[in-house]
């Protein structure tokens, strides 16, 4: 789930009555008296909760990125980053099916920086290159990704 479908549902319930929805907590704390025994597990709270987690998932791969983080026998995949984010940011909150699905996703990640070489884009640090490269600078990378197992 992306971000926009938890942004949606809180945006609804703020939208239904903006005065009563006037902030954040306020919507919490309604939903928490309305709701009961049930929540914080069901409407614009769940969202919110998601939201909170997608956000980490980025910030975790955006902090791998910048710190260099790389699987050395496979230099140009970013694979290891996103799993990296996935299972401290989203693995728990997931049943085994959702689990294996995600394996099988990130085994068809791509090269960083779309199939291009970055280890021979101007900056050493691969995030750094992703962002300030001019596209003209980047080699096509040589080799195809490695199989992945699930």
């Amino acid at each position: 789930m992306g971000h926009q479908r938890p942004l949606q549902k809180i945006k609804a319930v703020y939208d239904s009555d903006p005065v009563k929805y006037e902030t954040l907590q306020q919507i919490l704390l309604i939903e928490k008296s309305i709701y009961g025994s049930e929540w914080p597990k069901v409407g614009a709270t769940l969202a919110l909760m998601w939201l909170k987690r997608g956000l980490r998932f980025i910030q975790i791969l955006l902090q791998s990125l910048v710190d260099d983080e790389r699987d050395e026998d496979n230099p140009d995949l970013i694979r290891i980053n996103i799993t990296k984010a996935y299972e401290q940011a989203l693995k728990r909150y997931h049943g085994w099916i959702v689990q294996k699905v995600f394996k099988r996703i990130s085994c068809s990640t791509p090269l960083a920086a779309n199939g291009y070489d970055i280890n021979r884009a101007p900056s050493s640090n691969r995030f750094s290159s992703l962002l300030t490269a001019d596209a003209s600078s980047l080699q096509p990378a040589t080799s195809p990704a490695p199989p992945c197992r699930v």
